[in-house]
C-alpha cells in the first residue's frame, strides 16, 4: 500500500505537482483538528524519511467527499505521527477520517509500531522521548525516578490550539497522575 504513496512522492518531487493544500503543523490555524499516534519505539532515520514521504503524499492527496483537504503530516521526536486538517478550507467528515485511519493502519502494519495503543505513555527523559507502559511508569514513580514535574505527552489533544498548549505537560497535569498517587496512598 505504501508503494503507491512512494510513487506519488516521487512524481510530486520530480514534476512539482504537489498541491498547495499540504501544510506544516506549525502553520495550521488554532482550530485545526489534530490526531496524534505514538510509536512503541523510536523510528530509525530511514523509517522516518519513508514514513514522512508517505505522510506528505497522503495529506497532499487526502480528500473528503471529493474535496481536497488542507492537511499536514509531521513526525515529532522520531516517535509521534501527527496529522492535522484545517476545516476552514474543507470539512474532514467521517469518510475522510476513515482514509486517515486506513493510512495509519498501513504504516502500523508495515513497521510494527503499535500506533493504536492508547495506554502507552511517553515521557521526556535525557532530552528524548521514552515510550513506556503505565506499569513501567508506576515502577519509575515508586523508585523516585519520575515526579509530578516530569514532562509527559498528551496524545488526546484535538485541536492545534490544544496541541500548542497541552501536548507537553507535567505529569501532575496528566490523566495518569491520579492513579500513580493512589499507589502511594494505597
Amino acid at each position: 500500500m505504501l508503494a503507491g504513496y512512494r510513487i506519488t512522492v516521487f512524481i510530486g518531487l520530480v514534476f512539482g505537482t504537489f498541491a498547495s493544500m499540504n501544510q506544516s503543523l506549525t502553520n495550521m490555524p488554532p482550530e485545526a483538528k489534530v490526531w496524534i499516534y505514538a510509536a512503541n519505539r523510536i523510528l530509525t532515520l530511514t523509517e522516518k524519511e519513508v514514513i514522512e514521504q508517505a505522510g506528505q503524499a497522503f495529506t497532499t492527496s487526502w480528500t473528503a467527499h471529493q474535496q481536497l483537504l488542507s492537511a499536514s503530516f509531521d513526525i515529532l521526536h522520531n516517535l509521534f505521527l501527527v496529522i492535522a486538517v484545517n476545516e476552514e478550507v474543507a470539512a474532514v467528515s467521517g469518510c475522510g477520517i476513515d482514509k486517515s485511519v486506513h493510512f495509519i493502519t498501513e504504516i502500523n502494519k508495515q513497521y510494527n509500531l503499535d500506533l493504536f495503543n492508547r495506554m502507552q505513555l511517553e515521557l521526556w527523559e535525557n532530552d528524548q522521548v521514552v515510550p513506556l507502559s503505565k506499569q513501567e511508569l508506576s515502577v519509575r514513580w515508586q523508585q523516585g525516578n519520575v515526579n509530578p514535574q516530569t514532562i509527559v505527552f498528551n496524545k488526546t489533544v484535538q485541536t492545534k490550539s490544544d496541541f500548542d498548549k497541552e501536548f507537553k505537560q507535567t505529569l501532575d497535569q496528566s490523566w495518569v497522575y491520579k492513579s500513580l498517587t493512589n499507589l502511594v496512598a494505597g
